[in-house]
């Protein structure tokens, strides 16, 4: 269960991280940053920026751009660093690589089972350390720029894009992946000692009962034949006519028919029959 849902999980935040990787100026509404001057907008992505108004105007992909002379403009600033800003987009290009180890690590959860989800969330792990960096990368630098605009400029507004909530909701599910990914593997190994523990279980009690069941059938065996050999009893008088015992109609004394057994290594009792009725039957008395 843990291990499908930190598999989802993981589908789910390199889908998040792909759309993060392909904004502006690829997708020209979708940015880290949104400013608003009056009708138009700029939306700044991982490798560039797009301006709408009227229609799309975007500059060409690339790692790292003037993000500091675009908002200088905007908030009527002169003192922006543009090196600063400039360096801190190529930090972008760290989008990309969290894409391409989340995907890894869905795979390896995908056809994992047991201990391959601890290497599921070590990847998990790797992908999580990254998307976490580049998204307070992307809060402080986009952040920054978002409060020189609101803060210089009434005519201005700008706010975080929907590429930062995606990047967001990404680095958390990669977060709950791990923990996920990691618990199944210790889960899993311990369900299959506990299911090894229990098969050993009953093929002991198996083995028991199958035991106890022949010694069983065995003994109630005997004595369903003792029984049955007793069903025609006679009684067995001394010459003075005192009564000494039972015998029955093949001349088995009634001590013999209940301890004789040759199973056991007693002497077989030879016994002749007439047929027939029991009045018919010889009684003669069998020894070995």
């Amino acid at each position: 269960m843990f291990g499908r849902l930190g598999t989802f999980m993981l589908f789910c935040a390199f889908v998040l991280l792909l759309i993060a990787s392909l904004s502006a100026p690829i997708i020209n509404g979708l940015g880290f940053l949104d400013v608003h001057v009056g009708s138009a907008s700029y939306h700044f992505g991982a490798w560039g920026y797009c301006q709408t108004s009227g229609g799309h105007s975007c500059t060409s992909s690339g790692l790292g751009y003037n993000l500091g002379s675009i908002i200088g403009q905007l908030s009527n600033e002169s003192d922006l660093s543009k090196n600063t800003y400039t360096a801190l987009t190529k930090a972008n290009v760290l989008v990309p690589v969290a894409c391409v180890l989340a995907f890894i690590a869905f795979l390896i959860a995908l056809c994992s089972r047991k201990i391959g989800y601890l290497l599921a969330s070590v990847m998990s792990v790797l992908a999580f350390v990254v998307s976490l960096v580049i998204m307070v990368v992307n809060f402080s630098t986009y952040g920054a720029a978002k409060n020189d605009v609101n803060g210089n400029n009434n005519n201005v507004s700008a706010s975080y894009g929907a590429a930062m909530w995606i990047l967001l909701a990404a680095t958390i599910l990669l977060l709950l992946a791990s923990f996920t990914t990691l618990f199944e593997c210790c889960c899993g190994r311990r369900r299959k000692q506990r299911d090894h523990d229990a098969a050993v279980t009953a093929a002991a009690v198996g083995t028991t009962g199958a035991a106890a069941t022949a010694g069983s059938t065995s003994r109630w065996g005997r004595k369903r034949k003792n029984k049955a050999a007793v069903n025609d009893m006679s009684t067995v008088r001394s010459n003075d006519g005192l009564v000494t015992g039972t015998k029955d109609g093949y001349g088995h004394t009634n001590d013999e028919l209940l301890h004789n057994d040759p199973a056991l290594g007693d002497p077989a009792l030879n016994t002749t029959t007439g047929g027939g009725h029991f009045w018919n039957k010889e009684k003669t008395t069998a020894v070995v």
